[in-house]
């Protein structure tokens, strides 16, 4: 027995090692669910909770928060039937990413995140750090339901709180900052709470990327084409490697709103297929927006050309193009669908009042070139 279960231990973490030399995205999290797999199927748990945490860092940088919500519980089940087999710590800082996602899916109702909510609240504080973090998943929260009050009131903990072993890095919590101006529309806060971020001073895996993204909006709206442009080019790359939609979402409104049409349609065509899979359904909804106000820009130019679809998406499940007024009709149809999942989930019109608030936005287009003369 000894001889076998060192056997399933050397080809885990064989699958694993394989894991680890991709880049993150669809087939680094498919090598480690291979090794998920071959760990339950040997019924070796310390190998399956070793493939599991391995998951959970795949699933969080790939854009898959349904597998963190899928896999998370049983390692928690794990560690609670034998705490000193296990790092704490490190399950610990992954019920952060777990909570950084539950939002996203409509079908978990606020009851079952409050109750999430609570139970790592409660670990936090038996392990005695974490109040910062606690603070922010509260201002998130706000946030996507659209709560103004809250959210003030959230970050004003947020800050209040100093950071402590359980805290995200410097950079997210910067980058954390730099969202809720954004939010709320201070355009200028947003900009100046980025300096350390802009000046190279903070990075981490996702920053500056997210924080770029965020960016692109104020600085459009406080007139610096120049510093738009500039992030723009170098989010975009970072997010097309990242593969993440809600900053792809953000680079496609930029380039919609800039007049640079053409671009937009291949950032489009070429993110529509992760979209249509819909694996994290809040940034499906974001990609999707973008995607409903670049085809009404299309529309205003009189764009003659079909986009490039998925085959699913057409009426005969065999075509690859959708001419620009049937493809808004389908993406306004399941942003109002989503829109509506999530309304009734968060009990506010947060996500119908985006919808309707998009048409605003057709006002402040203005053209902007991404090269200079």
């Amino acid at each position: 027995m000894h001889f076998m279960t060192e056997a399933v231990q050397l080809n885990v973490e064989d699958l694993l090692q394989q894991a680890r030399a991709l880049p993150y995205g669809p087939g680094r999290v498919a090598v480690v669910e291979e090794a998920v797999r071959y760990a339950d199927a040997h019924t070796d748990v310390d190998s399956g909770y070793e493939a599991r945490m391995e998951l959970l860092d795949a699933a969080v940088m790939g854009g898959r928060g349904d597998l963190l919500v899928a896999h998370y519980p049983w390692c928690l089940a794990q560690f609670d039937r034998d705490p000193d087999r296990f790092d704490e710590y490190q399950l610990l800082w992954r019920f952060k990413w777990v909570m950084g996602h539950v939002l996203e899916f409509p079908q978990i109702s606020l009851g079952q995140i409050d109750g999430l909510f609570e139970e790592m609240a409660d670990r936090f504080r038996r392990y005695g750090a974490g109040d910062r973090v606690l603070a922010g998943f509260q201002l998130s929260l706000a946030k996507h339901r659209g709560v103004v009050d809250d959210a003030a009131r959230s970050f004003d903990e947020f800050l209040a709180h100093p950071r402590d072993s359980l805290s995200n890095c410097a950079a997210c919590d910067a980058n954390a900052v730099v969202g809720y101006h954004r939010w709320r529309g201070d355009h200028a806060a947003a900009v100046r709470s980025a300096d350390r971020i802009l000046a190279n001073r903070l990075a981490c895996r996702r920053v500056p990327e997210n924080t770029h993204a965020t960016l692109l909006h104020s600085l459009l709206e406080l007139g610096d084409d120049a510093q738009a442009v500039a992030l723009h080019q170098q989010g975009l790359r970072s997010s097309t490697a990242s593969g993440d939609l809600s900053n792809l979402a953000k680079h496609l409104t930029f380039l919609a709103r800039t007049d640079n049409l053409a671009p937009a349609v291949r950032l489009f065509e070429k993110f529509l297929p992760n979209a249509a899979a819909g694996y994290e359904p809040e940034s499906r909804f974001a990609f999707l927006m973008a995607g409903r106000f670049l085809c009404d820009r299309l529309l205003a130019n009189d764009w003659r050309r079909g986009l490039r679809v998925p085959p699913a998406l057409t009426s005969t499940n065999r075509k690859t193009t959708s001419d620009v007024a049937t493809l808004r009709a389908w993406l306004d149809a399941e942003c109002r669908q989503l829109a509506a999942q999530f309304d009734e989930r968060n009990a506010t019109d947060q996500f119908s009042k985006r919808i309707a608030e998009q048409a605003d936005l057709h006002a402040k287009v203005r053209p902007v070139p991404l090269t200079r003369d």
